[in-house]
């Protein structure tokens, strides 16, 4: 992704508003009125800029790592997994052929899932996705938009 991309997120403009307000009206508890709305409207123009920045810092790795990926992909997406270093945040990506799960928490960690290798999945809880890969071993995907990716899952015959 470009940081074009990152900048016209549809929730940087929210947070930089909720911001840029209560650092005003912090500033405008303990100091003049207008200097509060001062330091309010430029904290807004500041947080607008450096919290897509600060974001796309972060993912810059991940981006490198997608590129090297073969594609096309049908799913993409921010999620939570279990591994044996324990719940990690990371990236979810699905291709016809494979299920890759990215983890930049913990150092570079790359896990693939082949059709051979994935057993059965389910959803027991709202927010969760089970991937048995045999009677002992399961990975843990938690995401909100955890029926979303189950109906691609399914759509694509992995279910």
């Amino acid at each position: 992704m470009k940081f074009k991309d990152y900048l016209f997120a549809p929730g940087v403009r929210p947070l930089s508003i909720g911001l840029g307000c209560l650092i005003g009206s912090a500033v405008a508890l303990f100091s003049d009125l207008t200097l509060g709305a001062f330091v309010g409207a430029v904290t807004v123009l500041v947080a607008a800029f450096v919290l897509p920045l600060v974001v796309f810092i972060q993912e810059l790795p991940y981006n490198r790592m997608k590129k090297g990926l073969q594609g096309p992909f049908v799913f993409d997406e921010r999620v939570q997994f279990t591994s044996k270093g324990g719940n990690v945040s990371g990236y979810f990506i699905l291709t016809e052929h494979r299920m890759i799960f990215l983890s930049l928490e913990k150092g570079e960690h790359r896990m693939e899932l082949s059709r051979e290798d994935v057993r059965s999945i389910c959803s027991d809880e709202r927010y969760c996705i089970r991937i048995y890969l045999n009677e002992k071993e399961f990975v843990r995907v938690q995401t909100p938009i955890s029926e979303e990716m189950l109906r691609v899952l399914t759509e694509k015959g992995w279910v």
